[in-house]
């Protein structure tokens, strides 16, 4: 008599799979659990190490857990600054918002939607 092992992943995928919808497209095609992140390696329920190509599908610019952005997130909550104001404005929005419009990389839109111009690149 053998004994099946399942590993840590699969006992994750199996409940996702019970829990959320079948638009999940990622979990079908990198059948992994990931439990640890940093710079652009992650770490798998199993323990098995990966480079994360997939980048949060585009919004870890630095990487998972970057310096710069913990300081950032931790200097937010010491301060006890609002994380999520949907589109009701708050001085940190506008400090945001500020450095898009007014950035001397800002992007100038000519008439085609898919002609951009970068002006002043650093």
């Amino acid at each position: 008599m053998s004994i099946k092992t399942v590993s840590k992943n699969q006992q994750f995928l199996e409940q996702q799979s019970q829990r959320e919808s079948n638009a999940r497209s990622y979990p079908r095609r990198f059948p992994l659990a990931m439990q640890k992140a940093e710079g652009m390696i992650v770490t798998d329920a199993d323990g098995r190490v990966f480079y994360d190509c997939l980048a949060g599908a585009g919004t870890l610019a630095l990487g998972h857990n970057h310096p710069v952005v913990i300081e950032a997130i931790e200097r937010m909550l010491h301060e006890k600054r609002p994380l999520h104001t949907l589109d009701i404005t708050s001085e940190i929005k506008e400090e945001f918002v500020n450095e898009i419009f007014f950035s001397p990389a800002r992007r100038v839109c000519k008439e085609s939607k898919n002609s951009i111009l970068w002006t002043n690149w650093r």
